[in-house]
């Protein structure tokens, strides 16, 4: 932001407003074409969570998005405070005390808002997350899930995308490195560091109006 202000000789402040103005078109944008799915719901999903932070490592979040492995264009994400894990974990519980477990509640609140996009028995295809079976079965239960063993990923991709010849998830970790690699708050190493969960989830929003705008053209093209 402070970049956007100081090459459009701008104030900082006038860069928040319109970022938080854009969000809450790109949100509306969404709404609309999430109603043009629903003429003709979609017959399979992928999705799978994004880790990365607000502040500090050791205040992790969790970012549940959804897409469409036809067209890859993004159904929609949420934003969730997670507890940090791994050999982090006592030092955040020590500094900064015991954290929220959002992710069920934001994950479920992301599949309510697709009821009538999503076919009610399509098909979801997912990681091994013990969650999720739950979470689907609660929203969709005539739906069919089938899940995948995690695969090591590659050498380039952001860490998302994986090295096997044939990846089943293929198109849900190709949109999550487009995340990491269109915004700077996901890069794996940067200085770009999120300051709250609302901003966050504005930012994705806008990236999300951005991403299915620029799918669409391209399927025009063809």
């Amino acid at each position: 932001m402070r970049s956007c202000a100081y090459n459009l000789n701008i104030a900082r402040k006038t860069v928040e407003r319109k970022f938080v103005y854009l969000a809450k078109k790109a949100r509306l944008n969404q709404q609309e074409l999430l109603k043009l799915w629903a003429q003709n719901p979609l017959t399979e999903v992928q999705f799978d969570d994004l880790i990365s932070s607000v502040h500090t490592k050791l205040k992790p979040i969790s970012v549940s998005v959804i897409a469409d492995p036809r067209s890859f264009k993004i159904l929609g994400a949420r934003v969730a405070e997670i507890p940090a894990f791994g050999k982090i974990a006592e030092i955040s519980r020590r500094k900064y005390g015991k954290r929220q477990n959002q992710h069920p509640e934001m994950l479920s609140k992301l599949l309510f808002s697709l009821k009538g996009t999503v076919a009610r028995d399509a098909l979801f295809k997912t990681d091994e997350h013990k969650r999720y079976p739950e979470i689907i079965h609660r929203h969709f239960p005539e739906s069919k899930h089938l899940t995948f063993k995690g695969l090591p990923a590659t050498i380039v991709g952001m860490g998302e995308l994986k090295t096997k010849s044939f990846d089943p998830l293929f198109a849900i970790n190709h949109t999550l490195a487009c995340f990491r690699g269109g915004m700077n708050r996901f890069f794996r190493r940067t200085w770009c560091t999120s300051k709250s969960l609302q901003h966050t989830q504005d930012h994705i929003d806008i990236f999300i109006d951005y991403y299915n705008e620029k799918k669409e053209k391209q399927s025009k093209k063809k």
